[in-house]
């Protein structure tokens, strides 16, 4: 894959207001961090919505389509017609809820969680080379402090899933998601 050349301003709050705006920085680091991922995403014919479902139900048994709709950061409209091309695949069911029969719950099927597992590993691996740069220290404040971000925005009422490829592709810490899943 082919990396990107563009331009980093270090001297911040020197150059153009773009170059110190935080949406900015950090939509550039998301891009530069998950371009890579995506081409195992497209050889895998995995949309970015499908691993975003399929790395959840890696490690939630079962999850309300609400739930699943605030984790990945997609309407529900566009997570349902998501689910439904994945039962076709045969990677995901749906069900009523065990505990409250209006919920719809979705669960992984054997074939969704051979191919999360194999792009599970996959993701591990590249944000590992991605961050070959960083302490682990570094690496932790980074994720605490993006962890603190999204918290905060949430608390605000910033945060919603409107945005329907938005980043981050990997999902990897527990914690990620309870910020909104909080709202519900």
């Amino acid at each position: 894959m082919k990396k990107s050349t563009r331009h980093v301003n270090d001297n911040a709050g020197q150059g153009h207001f773009i170059d110190d705006y935080l949406a900015y920085l950090l939509s550039q680091a998301s891009q530069a961090v998950s371009n890579e991922f995506r081409s195992c995403l497209a050889a895998a014919d995995v949309s970015v919505i499908e691993w975003r479902v399929l790395s959840t139900l890696s490690d939630h048994p079962q999850i309300s389509v609400g739930q699943l709709s605030d984790i990945v950061m997609c309407k529900q409209p566009t997570l349902s017609k998501a689910i439904d091309r994945m039962e076709a695949k045969g990677w995901v069911a749906r069900s009523l809820g065990h505990q409250d029969r209006r919920v719809i719950a979705v669960t992984i099927d054997k074939p969704g969680l051979k191919i999360a597992s194999t792009l599970l590993v996959k993701a591990k691996e590249l944000e590992e080379s991605e961050l070959s740069g960083f302490s682990k220290k570094e690496i932790q404040t980074l994720k605490k402090t993006l962890r603190n971000l999204v918290r905060h925005c949430s608390n605000k009422g910033v945060l919603d899933n409107s945005s329907e490829v938005s980043e981050p592709l990997a999902r990897n810490d527990s914690n990620y998601g309870s910020a909104t899943r909080q709202r519900s």
